[in-house]
């Protein structure tokens, strides 16, 4: 066998015990394309680590494209820990062109590791620390973040991920972008920049400030043309929607053909308006964080 892909979701046991051996039985490979998603105790896997533990060990390899993503416990051994702490793990590695997104609340470490350019269609758990380079193939992306943030990050993971097709996102600090910035209806559309996502198909919002869901609402800031499914707490829905009654966020709303609210006693006939065409679904959202997950930012 000359080349190889390979993906795992696991934790220390199943990356030391079965993904390392088993990639050392292979020392011909000339192509290795690695997605692995590990849960440790203590620490991440850096660019030393992959060095010593998988590329030393394939001297034929040619091409190495990998994602290696640790989700760790936050301990005094990684409390301290910095991008630049990991990207130094790559100095002196025969494979350097790579780059890391660090991800930390009061609970977890999520650090991710990976090649450039990003050859992988799915990113986890980051936040809007990641870098300003073109993830080109990523169309599922999860993003939460421990800041409020400004327009601009939503600018940013516009261009950054040009065909994004699923976005699911939290955000517990308030959006920091004035009411008024947001009370403007389309017709004065021109005198503001809208950001586009033209590939989004499906939006899940949780957890986050009801601003952050009006300002993907609201077509003048953010064109979502194919939006095809909407989840979002029904709470947070009614508030950013004025209880059905914001003409600026009836627009985009119109068009969704599937909304996914939590589970609520009564539904309103102006819910059911403001979504002509869609289907509803009202049951519990299992959202990408965890049950516990919103305290990790308290």
């Amino acid at each position: 066998m000359k080349s190889l892909s390979l993906s795992m979701i696991g934790d220390f046991f199943d990356y030391e015990m079965k993904i390392v051996p088993f990639l050392r039985r292979m020392p011909n490979l000339t192509e290795l394309t690695l997605d692995i998603y590990s849960k440790r105790l203590t620490s991440i896997i850096g660019g030393k680590q992959i060095h010593d533990d998988i590329i030393v060990h394939m001297s034929q390899l040619q091409t190495f494209n990998f994602h290696v993503t640790t989700e760790s416990v936050l301990s005094q051994a990684i409390q301290n820990l910095t991008k630049e702490d990991v990207q130094r793990t790559f100095t002196n590695v025969k494979y350097e062109n790579a780059d890391c997104i660090l991800v930390k609340n009061n609970v977890l470490v999520t650090c991710h590791v990976f090649s450039l350019p990003f050859m992988f269609d799915r990113l986890r758990c980051i936040d809007s620390t990641f870098p300003s380079i073109t993830f080109q193939r990523v169309t599922f992306l999860e993003l939460y973040d421990s800041t409020s943030l400004t327009f601009e990050v939503f600018v940013r993971i516009a261009r950054c991920f040009p065909v994004l097709k699923i976005f699911h996102f939290c955000s517990l600090k308030p959006l920091l972008m004035s009411r008024n910035e947001l009370e403007f209806d389309d017709d004065q559309q021109e005198s503001y920049s809208a950001i586009e996502f033209p590939y989004l198909t499906s939006l899940q919002i949780y957890y986050s400030d009801p601003y952050y869901v009006q300002l993907f609402l609201t077509k003048a800031k953010i064109r979502l043309p194919h939006l095809e499914k909407l989840t979002v707490g029904y709470n947070f829905f009614v508030a950013a929607t004025n209880n059905f009654t914001r003409k600026t966020t009836r627009n985009t709303c119109a068009n969704v053909k599937m909304l996914h609210i939590d589970e609520i006693n009564e539904c309103s006939t102006e819910l059911y308006n403001y979504f002509p065409i869609a289907a509803f679904c009202f049951d519990r959202i299992h959202n990408f964080l965890g049950d516990a997950q919103p305290n990790f930012f308290d």
